[in-house]
């Protein structure tokens, strides 16, 4: 996997635990579609992404969260505009202990002129929506669907 995926994905882990949440919803597509199971959570605005992330810092810090280990595991290429890469994602506490691990594929664009790519679409490949609201506390969403 390129480096530049570990680094973006690390980025995107300082800058939120840094609560530089504007610098975290830069690198997404709106609407921002989030996938879990059979499910669909939508956040149609960068704002409303950020007020999840700062809820979800929150619940971070309630836990004594400190920090994200991502580990970037496989990728495939869609087509020629499109990328998908499968994450694990370790939360760790202060005293380095891993709290938990989820994983989630993201559905990525890299625009030429970016050091970054643009995340289009995250699924999380093991958790249900219900699981990921109390995992995270995302309550500022704007549509959520179930698939028949």
């Amino acid at each position: 996997m390129p480096r530049s995926l570990d680094a973006f994905f690390r980025h995107l882990s300082s800058a939120f635990f840094a609560e530089d949440y504007d610098a975290v919803v830069q690198h997404y597509r709106y609407p921002l579609p989030f996938t879990a199971l059979d499910e669909l959570i939508i956040f149609g605005s960068p704002e409303r992404y950020a007020d999840a992330l700062r809820i979800y810092n929150e619940k971070m810090k309630e836990n004594r969260i400190v920090g994200f280990e991502a580990q970037v595991r496989d990728g495939e290429t869609v087509n020629d505009a499109f990328r998908k890469v499968r994450v694990d994602w370790k939360q760790h506490d202060k005293d380095g202990n891993v709290y938990d691990v989820f994983h989630a594929s993201y559905v990525l664009s890299w625009p030429e002129d970016q050091k970054y790519p643009k995340i289009e679409m995250v699924d999380y490949d093991d958790l249900s929506i219900a699981e990921i609201v109390e995992r995270m506390a995302m309550v500022s969403v704007d549509k959520v669907t179930r698939s028949a």
